[in-house]
């Protein structure tokens, strides 16, 4: 049977192989050199208007977690204020839900000054060769998949990156044990959270736990719901692998 432990056993050897493939190096390395396209006058010419004079050069620092880590595991990366309308000041009696994907990848937006050109790092970094051949690995891997399940292939949608303000770059939640309920949960969060959005699920479908089918078609569900009754962008930056194909993604990066 499927537990917790499992996820964080298979949480620690994501990490380990991130480490190992010095992934988080090459996450900062990267978000430097977008920073240094983003400040080159020419953009700045391009993303300003000509009376737009608030123009300040991103802190490197902002986009990593709390100024240090490009790699974030079972961390929030939200925070969520209520603000009283007329002072601007923060309430402190509300207490809002702020979630915790298992992983989550920098550039990471925790702050009001990285917002701005959150989705211009995102969009350099996806065009960096280890990013872009990751992507279409875990994409692959997501269309085999749905050669295995054919009655989802309309959840095969072109992968969507989510260009309103993510607040990372890649979010990953990892689904082996809980509900259906809880795996939507966590499907809908990720989506919501990273300007990509990876799903979990156990290779082994003969465990008892969330199986690949399931969270295919719960995908479907969410597409099918906001294409019927509220037109959204929920799920369609969702790639969906095994835990078995995630690992092998990263072992392929360093190839």
């Amino acid at each position: 049977m499927i537990t917790k432990s499992n996820e964080n056993e298979f949480l620690e050897e994501v990490r380990s192989y991130l480490e190992e493939e010095e992934l988080e190096k090459i996450l900062k390395r990267s978000i430097k050199e977008a920073i240094t396209h983003i400040s080159s006058e020419n953009y700045c010419k391009r993303l300003s208007t000509s009376n737009d004079t608030t123009y300040q050069k991103p802190n490197f620092k902002d986009y990593l977690f709390y100024d240090k880590s490009a790699i974030a595991i079972k961390k929030r990366v939200i925070r969520l204020q209520v603000r009283d309308r007329l002072t601007g000041q923060v309430n402190h009696t509300y207490r809002i839900y702020t979630p915790m994907p298992d992983i989550a990848l920098a550039p990471f937006n925790l702050k009001e000054e990285t917002a701005r050109y959150m989705c211009n790092i995102c969009e350099y970094l996806e065009k960096k060769k280890f990013i872009t051949r990751w992507i279409e690995e875990l994409k692959l891997y997501y269309e085999e998949n749905i050669k295995r399940y054919p009655e989802y292939e309309d959840t095969l949608i072109q992968v969507i990156p989510l260009r309103k303000n993510p607040r990372c770059f890649i979010a990953v939640e990892v689904c082996f044990t809980g509900s259906k309920k809880h795996t939507l949960g966590s499907m809908v969060n990720a989506s919501l959270l990273g300007y990509y959005s990876i799903l979990v699920t156990r290779e082994d479908e003969s465990e008892k736990g969330v199986k690949l089918k399931d969270a295919l078609k719960l995908k479907q569900y969410l597409l099918k719901v906001q294409e019927l009754k509220a037109p959204g962008r929920i799920a369609t930056n969702t790639i969906i692998v095994t835990d078995r194909q995630f690992i092998e993604s990263i072992r392929k990066l360093s190839c």
